[in-house]
């Protein structure tokens, strides 16, 4: 590709905006044998009067994912972007490749792109502009992602795309309403022949995690720019991606254990939570936010299930709590990055109600200071909603850090086994406040249930087709921690028992050549099985609708609460008024009788 022209001795001047609701735009026209790289020039429109104009989504810096380029860094070679009339501006190699790209596939026009709209010298202006974002993204008439340059990483992701996406969405339709309970398990061989395909290597795995690991979907700031956005085309050097293949892609892996197939010693450090998993929690917000917003009815429910209420005060806490899940492991260079684009997201639920936290004046839109008590920090954290769901991994962290608090819950004076269940459905079930102690039946089957299963697909991983039961001790060590915990907590035995029970649904399913009365006995067995679980019912259904997104921990004093899944050790947990959390035991304000708690002033920054 050429190079832009460089005309350094002439810099661009930018000119004063001419009302607060003005934007700059940068247009672009055809290249030709005169203008190689393309011809520019910048235009200021009113944002009121509908202009048309596409904007832009990427990264300043370095679009790759940590050290993916090889261990290679990276030099953002500056450029110089000239326009009609000889001035010219700096801009980084990042936004220099796109638009040379954006040149060879003909993608002219009027663009939105912060770093050549905004006069980045003026910071009043710069301010005032970056507090229009959501308004320039949601006006735009397409959100063009460009996510750098391509590479071998990329490729593996643009095969997986175009070849093998076709043929997993085919199974599916084959096979739909079949027993394939190890429909994308990619350590088993048996989904490779299911699919006609030679078996995929570790190798390119790991190249669709590191495309997938790239910085663009890592950003806070792309969050906002995404879900706001009309229509979204994405580019990754000439290769277009189509956003809803991608998101099938995604959802494809979410339900399967292909994370298990990436090379440990190359992510260890690298990436904290399975791959691709941030983009898909935000395209599944954006399809929220496009079908209607939170008072959707379908969204309404989920929000209303997040907060424990169905207030409209309530729907804004549970929209606020996706909306920071969504965002919180996302990352920003200035944290103030981080608080615009939540600002501008949160500003899509449109509501005048008090939201219930005391938020204190600040002339500042850097920080966000609020009223709120210091209850404890977390000590301890368990496996998230994700790992023991389609992670399939049983609750060994969970209950090692239930084993280290006090056998006699502070407060409520409970087993802690039975705080533990409590705690996995916010003490509720089918709205019945506190649950009734029968609930701990329908908890052991659900245990009975998940570890069985843990260990039954551990099973058909494994080399040599044995699972190794060392992965329940610390839940055989819960157990044996009190009489209360050895009757609601199921012993390695009555695991082990049930997951032989699995095992003869698959020999009922693979061995036609079985005589009548050993298929009499397999159904007698199945069914009495299938009976069993039916009592876990009450208790799932509960954990669905409470425990999303989340994970256990335990604080420093000894209590046991449902936190965010991106919570770390050492965060502080906080009681605002109004806002909607569990902590067990303190949910009536035990707290407060317990602990001389003193409000103080919290600050966002």
């Amino acid at each position: 590709m050429d190079k832009p022209h460089i005309h350094v001795d002439s810099p661009y001047e930018y000119q004063p905006l001419p009302t607060a609701r003005h934007i700059r735009l940068l247009r672009s026209f055809p290249k030709g044998a005169t203008e190689p790289a393309g011809c520019y020039q910048i235009v200021s429109v009113n944002l009121d009067d509908g202009p048309v104009y596409n904007a832009l989504s990427y990264t300043w810096g370095d679009p790759f994912a940590h050290d993916s380029a090889g261990g290679l860094p990276w030099l953002d070679h500056k450029s110089q972007l000239t326009f009609q009339d000889g001035e010219s501006i700096t801009i980084g190699q990042n936004l220099s490749s796109a638009l040379l790209c954006f040149q060879e596939r003909k993608l002219v026009g009027d663009f939105w792109i912060d770093a050549i709209c905004i006069h980045q010298s003026d910071i009043q202006e710069r301010n005032a502009q970056v507090g229009m974002m959501g308004d320039i993204y949601a006006c735009a008439e397409k959100v063009i992602v460009w996510l750098g340059d391509a590479d071998w990483n990329s490729n593996v992701a643009r095969v997986f795309l175009e070849k093998f996406l076709p043929k997993l969405e085919r199974l599916k339709e084959r096979e739909t309403g079949a027993d394939t309970n190890y429909s994308y398990v990619f350590t088993d061989p048996r989904l490779y022949d299911r699919l006609r395909e030679p078996e995929i290597s570790e190798e390119i795995f790991n190249g669709l995690a590191f495309f997938l690991e790239r910085a663009w979907f890592r950003r806070a700031w792309t969050f906002q720019e995404v879900i706001l956005a009309r229509e979204i085309q994405m580019y990754c050097g000439s290769t277009e991606i189509e956003w809803n293949q991608l998101e099938k892609l995604l959802s494809f892996l979410e339900t399967s254990d292909w994370d298990s197939r990436l090379s440990r010693f190359q992510h260890a450090e690298k990436i904290q939570q399975v791959p691709g998993r941030m983009i898909l929690a935000t395209m599944w917000f954006r399809n929220h936010i496009a079908h209607g917003g939170p008072e959707e009815q379908s969204y309404r429910n989920h929000l209303e299930q997040i907060s424990m209420g169905d207030t409209p005060k309530d729907r804004m806490m549970g929209y606020l709590d996706h909306l920071l899940y969504a965002m919180r492991c996302r990352e920003a260079t200035d944290s103030r990055d981080f608080l615009n684009a939540l600002y501008a997201s949160a500003a899509l639920f449109n509501a005048s109600y008090d939201l219930g936290p005391r938020l204190h004046d600040d002339p500042t839109p850097e920080h966000l200071t609020f009223e709120a008590f210091h209850l404890d920090d977390i000590s301890g954290l368990g496996e998230n909603d994700y790992e023991l769901g389609a992670g399939g991994v049983a609750f060994t962290r969970t209950a090692s850090i239930v084993m280290k608090i006090s056998q006699e819950y502070p407060i409520t004076s409970q087993d802690r086994a039975e705080v533990f269940w409590r705690t996995l459905i916010a003490g509720t079930v089918e709205s019945q406040r506190p649950a009734p102690v029968e609930i701990s039946d329908s908890f052991r089957e659900h245990m009975l249930i998940h570890n069985a299963m843990v260990l039954f697909n551990a099973e058909r991983r494994s080399p040599d087709g044995k699972a190794d039961a060392e992965i329940l001790k610390s839940l055989a060590n819960l157990a044996a921690s009190s009489e209360y915990a050895g009757r609601v907590i199921p012993s390695v035995a009555q695991i082990m028992e049930r997951k032989g029970a699995y095992a003869n649904v698959q020999v009922l399913k693979n061995a036609p050549s079985l005589s009548e009365e050993q298929t009499a006995d397999l159904k007698r067995s199945i069914i009495s099985m299938l009976a069993q679980e039916e009592k876990a019912r009450v208790f799932s259904r509960s954990l669905g609708q409470f425990f999303i997104s989340k994970r256990i921990a335990t604080t420093l004093d000894g209590f046991m609460g449902a936190a965010p899944m991106s919570a770390k050790e050492g965060d502080g947990i906080y009681i605002l008024p109004g806002a909607r959390m569990y902590v067990h035991g303190i949910m009536q304000g035990e707290a407060f009788a317990e602990k001389q708690m003193i409000a103080q002033k919290v600050t966002l920054s």
